[in-house]
């Protein structure tokens, strides 16, 4: 039977298994020498090592992502794939909702592709190596803003092994990577990504249940292309990466038999979401402690803080309306310390006059090591 992905039944069984974006967490971990000798080092991944083990050992449920990340990521797959379709004419790319399991390279692999690409025509992939027309595996990622900087010295290692772990557990001998990218920053948040997401699916609810003449919903996708670059990349298989994926899997297979966990993040927002699935097993242990005088007197300095803060955020928004009705009609007003005007989203920002040959009263105070106190008006 056929396990089909957002299904209860791939919910629950994809927990068994390690999946494409589960891959490189495992490697970093597990396979830290052999990825150190092909030059990857100081990589990271999303998920830690940990957090897959907990997942997969003991069947601890992590917190779920953002619901806006989730649904804008599944929801732009279509998106992408005829986007594809309309600018590479050599290929013809088309979307799975299938789970695949194959036990003969682990016990541990599958993989939920997100499509396949057929190649009409030979062609010669990102790193230069010939590819027979054929069908490969497809991969498609919205990544964040920063990723425009990145794009030309090729994308991430974490996006590449999860095309080759794919391409592995289905035997694809090549496949595409695509990732879409906001072309500005300011595209690049949750209110934005809701609207283009509703967009696109009023579209194509048209599209399919109402009676017109014009294609409404190629015009929606053709009008959503003003706002994000499509990044692709072609590779054909790679068996170093392959083999290191297979190691991966054999080692942590060896440390869930042994009961082996693996270390905790030093990152804070990682070790976070560490604890919070240790506490699910071990309440006693991560649940809740008693403070010490240490911890005491931080927990105090953090509270003040927090308190400073939602202060200089009230009075931030009081001045800024004040700004605003002395501006009147205007969208930009030049001080002799400061700038005030609107960005693109119509939100006010100031900004220091850098022709101001003067610098401003609180600057000099500060660079002069003087205590500033901005809880305090004047």
């Amino acid at each position: 039977m056929t396990i089909k992905q957002q299904s209860q039944e791939w919910l629950t069984k994809k927990r068994k298994y390690i999946g494409g974006s589960e891959i490189f967490s495992i490697a970093l971990h597990y396979c830290k020498k052999e990825l150190e000798q092909i030059g990857i080092k100081n990589e990271t991944s999303f998920k830690t090592a940990l957090e897959v083990y907990l997942e997969k050992k003991f069947d601890v449920k992590p917190d779920p992502i953002s619901q806006v990340c989730s649904e804008f990521g599944l929801g732009m797959e279509d998106y992408i794939i005829n986007r594809i379709n309309q600018e590479n004419k050599n290929f013809v790319a088309t979307g799975s909702k299938d789970f695949i399991i194959n036990s003969d390279i682990h016990e541990l692999a599958a993989c939920s592709p997100d499509g396949f690409v057929e190649a009409k025509e030979d062609f010669i992939d990102y790193d230069k190596k010939e590819i027979k027309a054929s069908k490969g595996m497809l991969e498609v990622k919205t990544t964040p803003y920063q990723f425009n900087f990145e794009a030309e010295a090729g994308t991430r290692w974490a996006y590449i092994f999860q095309l080759q772990y794919n391409m592995l557990v289905c035997g694809n001998d090549w496949g595409l990577l695509a990732c879409l990218a906001p072309k500005e920053k300011e595209f690049d948040n949750d209110f934005f990504k809701g609207k283009i997401l509703g967009k696109l699916n009023l579209a194509e609810y048209i599209d399919q249940n109402i009676e017109h003449e014009y294609e409404i919903l190629n015009e929606a996708q053709e009008g959503v292309d003003k706002y994000y670059n499509l990044y692709t990349y072609t590779y054909k298989t790679n068996k170093t990466i392959q083999n290191i994926c297979k190691l991966a899997l054999k080692r942590f297979q060896e440390a869930i038999d042994k009961v082996i966990l693996p270390n905790l993040s030093d990152n804070k927002d990682k070790l976070m979401r560490e604890k919070k699935m240790l506490a699910k097993m071990y309440p006693n242990k991560y649940g809740e402690i008693m403070a010490d005088n240490e911890l005491n007197e931080l927990l105090n300095e953090r509270g003040i803080i927090n308190n400073q803060f939602t202060i200089l955020k009230t009075e931030l928004e009081q001045t800024n309306c004040k700004i605003i009705q002395k501006m009147d009609k205007a969208i930009c007003a030049k001080g002799f310390h400061y700038i005030a005007k609107f960005d693109k989203r119509h939100v006010l920002r100031v900004s220091q006059n850098k022709d101001s040959d003067v610098t401003p009263p609180m600057v000099e105070q500060l660079q002069a090591g003087e205590f500033v106190d901005f809880t305090q008006g004047g």
